[in-house]
């Protein structure tokens, strides 16, 4: 039976829950006896109603007929739901559908049926019936049972998911507020906490994010406790290598002199193979062309000089999405992010060792940046930077190279501020800047969204969660309704008809217009496009526009709709450096800063292949301070100077 049950007034099941309330409505006769099951179903209808959903074709006087039906089924749920005691309340429970097992305690909290069940009662109720995830969302009920519930939390095994859900994950479907009792105590959170780390099986994800928490006033956690929670996952990771379970993911980066192109890509299934032409090294072996290997060969940017290496919500799956697990503080990332993090990471290390083999240091073409091209090609003077000597280890070129980092680019903030580098004014500060706070030289630098015209917008035309996409005669062909209306002949009544209103907003807006033939066509398609742009990218660069394109960009900065930021680095590029370097934003980030500043590196009897691997990503991080710092000067100088 198809039973009705509502999850929101724009959940994209509203239309088929409505035809299903229809005929609850028609067959309700108040003389008829029914059972609990029909009593939430009841309250399902009553809610769609409250929040004025109704479909298309009712007519006012429907509406209002239907109205006076609620206040009926009202008196028969506020009936039926008084006679729940003591006596009936297990068989009643018993019988409740799945569905509607949430719904079942959203009534026993708002009509405070707890008022009529004593301790023992509920006592014995948790004991047989695992409910204290779907409890945990009633005020009430958390109240009226604290002491109760805090020993049924002290005791069950997924006590600590309750925890975390509460103070550390953040849900895509946007839970319920989560309350636990005022008699739980921090050392009660903490004990919780390590039952679970030494639980049977624990989930390996939420274990990470036990490691990753942050000590809090309202979910304390100590140090012994997170490493705890390192050592269970070093154990779980070891018995899943060893019995090689799990997906092989392969990523391959080499150079080869028995290619003739300057690169050879190949995908095969989880495996990536990048073959890099040697030749072609030996043959440009000029710093500028080296350095432009980062963007052309290895493609550490994009053409609009934006890095590759950030995670993009667009590469989210929508198990990354919607199912997997993530914190409030945490860099969100997926297999698509961490993919390219390795082969960068690889791509970096063989380019390195490629150029010593020709006895060309990467450090030499760093040092040749700031003290020879800035000055003959920007009149830049004074750079100062002392890359890591050729004989130190890779630990003393970690803590070296992280040190000149915060250098070069405090040194870059003095230029853009006071067109020149006073080194008084630089030894003045002996702090690190956040990189937020490093400017850029341009005006309208970075285009962001700035409005809930943009998101609606953009959910309509670019989200795979848009059922505007859904055209029954194309049997979901495309992933999104801009790639439906670009390659397809749309009329406007193919559209699923609860998907009508936000098709008239697309026309209404000037997005969408329909055609002498009666098609969907787009209608302002630069501002499409840019906001297809911002969508996939999370942002635009102004001044790698045409002009036609600013123009829009300047009237939907007017609008409100988008707004401009004037920072060396985008958003997204802030967001990953935090996350490399320091634990400032994220805390699940590798800290790589601190780590190496305050002396925290590992020691392990492998350090030294930990080091090399951390040099080589402080080295891709430093690559692309040179990469945008040079996009910065010239765009200043081909465009505004």
């Amino acid at each position: 039976m198809n039973r009705v049950k509502f999850f929101s007034k724009n959940d994209w099941a509203c239309g088929g829950n409505l035809k299903n309330l229809e005929k609850v409505l028609n067959e309700f006769n108040e003389s008829n006896i029914y059972n609990i099951n029909d009593i939430i179903e009841f309250y399902n209808c009553i809610k769609y109603i409250n929040n004025e959903c109704y479909l298309k074709d009712w007519a006012t006087e429907y509406i209002k007929k239907i109205k006076e039906s609620v206040k009926e089924l009202n008196k028969i749920v506020a009936c039926f739901l008084s006679k729940i005691d003591e006596s009936n309340l297990t068989s009643i429970m018993e019988s409740v559908e799945y569905i509607y097992e949430d719904d079942f305690w959203e009534l026993f909290d708002h009509y405070k049926i707890y008022n009529r069940i004593s301790e023992k009662k509920f006592d014995e109720v948790l004991k047989n019936i695992h409910i204290l995830e779907t409890i945990s969302n009633f005020k009430n009920i958390i109240i009226h049972y604290g002491s109760i519930i805090r020993e049924h939390l002290l005791n069950y095994e997924n006590s600590a998911i309750i925890l975390l859900d509460k103070y550390e994950i953040v849900r895509e479907d946007k839970q319920k507020q989560i309350y636990l009792p005022n008699e739980l105590t921090d050392e009660d959170k903490e004990l919780i906490l390590k039952n679970y780390i030494k639980s049977e099986n624990p989930n390996i994800n939420y274990l990470n994010v036990i490691f990753n928490m942050q000590s809090t006033k309202d979910m304390p956690i100590n140090d012994k406790t997170r490493l705890m929670a390192k050592r269970k996952i070093k154990e779980i990771n070891d018995k899943i290598f060893s019995e090689n379970s799990g997906i092989l993911m392969e990523t391959l980066v080499k150079f080869s002199k028995d290619i003739t192109e300057e690169k050879i890509l190949k995908l095969n299934g989880q495996k990536i193979d990048c073959t890099y032409s040697s030749e072609w090294i030996e043959n440009n072996t000029d710093y500028p062309t080296l350095l432009n290997n980062f963007i052309y060969l290895f493609e550490f940017t994009d053409l609009n000089m934006r890095s590759n290496f950030v995670s993009k919500e667009s590469q989210l799956g929508i198990f990354e999405k919607y199912i997997s697990i993530q914190t409030k503080k945490a860099y969100r990332k997926g297999v698509a992010f961490d993919r390219l993090d390795v082969l960068s990471t690889l791509q970096m290390s063989a380019y390195y060792s490629e150029l010593q083999r020709i006895n060309i240091r990467l450090e030499d073409i760093i040092e040749w940046f700031f003290k020879k091209y800035l000055l003959d090609e920007f009149n830049i003077k004074d750079y100062r930077i002392n890359v890591p000597s050729e004989k130190s280890n890779y630990l003393e070129k970690c803590r070296t190279i992280l040190s000149e980092l915060d250098n070069i680019l405090k040194e870059y903030r003095l230029i853009v501020e006071n067109d020149e580098i006073d080194h008084e004014l630089f030894q003045i500060s002996s702090r690190p800047i956040p990189f937020y706070d490093i400017p850029s030289k341009v005006k309208n630098k970075y285009i962001y969204r700035n409005s809930e015209e943009y998101n609606l917008i953009s959910f309509l035309f670019f989200s795979d969660q848009c059922m505007l996409k859904c055209i029954e005669r194309l049997e979901e062909k495309y992933s999104n309704f801009f790639d439906t209306i670009k390659n397809e002949n749309i009329k406007p009544e193919e559209c699923l008809e609860y998907e009508q209103n936000n098709l008239n907003i697309l026309i209404s807006k000037n997005y969408l217009e329909i055609d002498k033939d009666g098609y969907l066509r787009f209608k302002n398609k630069e501002r499409i496009l840019i906001f297809r742009d911002i969508n996939y990218n999370e942002v635009t660069c102004y001044w790698k526009y045409p002009k036609n394109y600013q123009k829009e960009i300047d009237k939907m900065i007017d609008e409100g709709i988008l707004k401009s930021e004037n920072t060396l680095f985008s958003r997204p590029e802030i967001d990953y450096l935090n996350y490399y370097l320091n634990k400032s934003e994220f805390n699940n980030g590798l800290d790589l800063r601190n780590m190496y500043i305050h002396g925290t590196q590992p020691s392990e009897v492998q350090a030294d292949t930990i080091h090399k691997n951390n040099y080589m990503r402080i080295l891709k991080i430093f690559i692309l301070s040179v990469i945008k710092i040079n996009d910065d000067l010239c765009t200043y100088y081909d465009n505004i100077s």
